[in-house]
């Protein structure tokens, strides 16, 4: 089994903060134990520095203060001998009497002149000495110096390295082993939650992942995941219903063709016919290019392929070279194009999708509208927006209810599909509408204001446009 990269680098870091931890209470703790071991021996060297001198006075208040040499033996005389050192000193730094280990005492300074009662603290590298004295116009000024070995403060601080040494490796195996365990144990919930997403197959899209309240970090990962599962569903089924449509206007050109090539091939037919046949597979086949050309540019937008919309278009001149373009059209289908209102309107866009556009919109009304009314094309600015609307008669050909304001943006067939794709790559809208026996289909874009930037996008003007 390959090791988790991510378990690794969770078990580094668990392994990182233990031992900084551990290794930060152990200098604390040697820190502690050495200060309380200095501490013992400081007072320990002061408590038999302040003994023997009250020792020297009693012995003094006994004999007389004449006799000061001979107090200060009898009270060394007395004195328990063990390691600590002592030495008292009288006037002059005079040494009176001294007791204890001779290579302390040989390195012992002389006692200074105290002139209150006090605590003078002198060390070297192997030895402390603690002074202590009182100068008292009722006592003679004596000087009290102990002094002892810090060997075993030494050995002591040798031992808990040593100590330190052998638990610091040890602490660094038991964050990592324990460390390992731990992410292994923290991990198995993203494994569970693999093994859920690894059981979802592309025809159980409706499958979801469990989330629990209240939500942890891997229940908000679940439910980002359940939401991509629901935008992958409507994906796949938007795919399904573009299938759909695509079959579906690709079907009707196609069997023209072959209507019209069978009756061509099965009897022979006058020269009259044939240029009407002729006709028919040509405008059938005009219309197969259109829809070809129409499901390559939606399966470019889709794949998100860049497409240059961000260059003036005069939507005017555009429309008019539509309408132009669209005469024949027209006449072939015995309908009639008419001009309405047309205002100079500059957005920024893609010319040649703006075109394309306009001539699905015109196509669509010619084929599809009814009655005796001409299919009317405007051109219009109105606040920020640039309206492109065509209108023409005929039966509604919105699938869903129109909404508060008249308009529907609920619209099906391949056609309506790509236009409403273009108004998207230009940060427009497509709307529908149904006014008493006329069918409206209306782009509308952002537009230029005077000094060439686009107009601030806003939604809600989109929304409140209505006529």
């Amino acid at each position: 089994m390959a090791i988790s990269r991510l378990r690794l680098r969770i078990t580094l870091w668990f392994a990182l903060a233990f031992v900084v931890g551990v290794l930060a209470l152990e200098l604390v703790a040697y820190g502690v134990v050495r200060h309380q071991a200095d501490t013992r021996l400081t007072q320990r060297l002061e408590t038999e520095a302040r003994g023997l001198l009250t020792a020297v006075h009693r012995e003094l208040a006994d004999s007389g203060r004449g006799n000061l040499i001979k107090a200060v033996k009898e009270a060394l005389a007395e004195w328990p001998g063990d390691e600590v050192a002592l030495a008292v000193f009288g006037p002059n730094q005079r040494r009176l009497g001294e007791l204890g280990p001779e290579a302390i005492l040989r390195v012992m300074p002389q006692g200074p002149d105290v002139t209150s009662s006090s605590v003078l603290q002198g060390s070297d590298s192997s030895t402390r000495f603690h002074f202590y004295g009182v100068r008292d116009s009722a006592l003679p000024a004596l000087v009290v110096v102990a002094g002892a070995s810090t060997a075993a403060l030494r050995a002591e601080g040798d031992r808990f390295a040593s100590w330190l040494e052998v638990t610091g490796p040890l602490a660094i195996l038991l964050a990592v082993v324990g460390g390992y365990i731990l992410s292994r144990q923290a991990l198995a919930p993203m494994g569970a939650l693999s093994d859920a997403v690894s059981t979802i197959r592309p025809e159980d899209l409706e499958r979801r992942l469990p989330v629990h309240s209240p939500p942890d970090e891997l229940d908000y990962l679940a439910g980002q995941f359940n939401s991509l599962m629901e935008r992958v569903r409507r994906g796949q089924l938007q795919n399904r219903q573009f299938l759909s449509a695509a079959a579906h206007q690709l079907r009707t050109p196609l069997t023209v063709i072959v209507g019209e090539s069978g009756l061509r091939l099965d009897r022979p037919r006058s020269e009259e016919e044939q240029l009407a046949s002729l006709r028919r597979i040509q405008v059938a086949a005009h219309q197969m290019v259109r829809r070809v050309d129409e499901l390559l540019l939606l399966a470019r937008a889709e794949a998100g392929e860049a497409i240059e919309v961000a260059r003036p278009v005069d939507l005017d001149e555009v429309a008019f070279e539509a309408v132009d373009l669209m005469r024949g059209r027209a006449h072939a289908l015995g309908r009639s194009l008419e001009l309405g209102e047309f205002q100079p309107v500059t957005i920024r866009g893609n010319g040649d999708l703006l075109r394309e556009a306009i001539l699905e919109i015109i196509e669509n009304a010619l084929r599809h509208g009814r009655g005796p009314s001409p299919v009317r094309l405007e051109v219009q600015a109105v606040g920020d927006l640039g309206v492109l609307e065509v209108t023409s008669g005929g039966p509604p050909f919105a699938a869903k209810p129109l909404g508060e304001d008249g308009w529907s943006d609920q619209s099906s067939g391949l056609g309506l599909l790509i236009l409403r794709r273009i108004a998207q790559l230009h940060h427009g809208e497509l709307r529908i509408r149904r006014r008493e026996d006329l069918n409206s289909v209306a782009l509308l874009f952002h537009r230029m204001i005077a000094d060439g930037a686009p107009a601030a996008d806003r939604p809600e003007a989109l929304s409140e446009h209505a006529r």
